[in-house]
């Protein structure tokens, strides 16, 4: 999935009651990465019909750095783990260089005799 899409994670369970709250945590990624209508990454989902969603919607930043990947890893159950990799899309724009100034020639001007330098006849 690219930067500027919603990582999705599916946890599925067996015999568990509707409602039930499942904990989990989220690495790999910071609370930087999610778009502000999360703000937050999540710590848990509740259980409806032997699943849950955990929705991320990942911001598409103006930062080159490399793909991420994010990993929800339920606390009860260190071993149960799931990863999405997220493609870094961002191009860090190329920065444009300042002009160095050209010097201005000393003693410019018409002049007579010799040094005036830049005048005309």
């Amino acid at each position: 999935m690219n930067e500027g899409e919603t990582a999705s994670f599916i946890i599925n369970t067996t015999g568990v009651s509707d409602g039930t709250s499942v904990s989990f945590v989220i690495t790999g990624i910071t609370n930087d990465d999610l778009e502000d209508t999360l703000g937050v990454l999540p710590t848990s989902a509740t259980i409806m019909s032997n699943s849950a969603q955990v929705s991320l919607p990942i911001k598409a930043d103006q930062t080159t750095e490399g793909n991420e990947t994010a990993k929800l890893t339920l606390s009860s159950d260190p071993t149960k783990t799931a990863s999405i990799i997220i493609n870094d899309t961002s191009i860090t724009p190329t920065p444009t260089p300042t002009p160095t100034p050209t010097p201005t020639p000393s003693g410019s001007g018409s002049g007579s005799g010799g040094g005036g330098g830049g005048g005309s006849i």
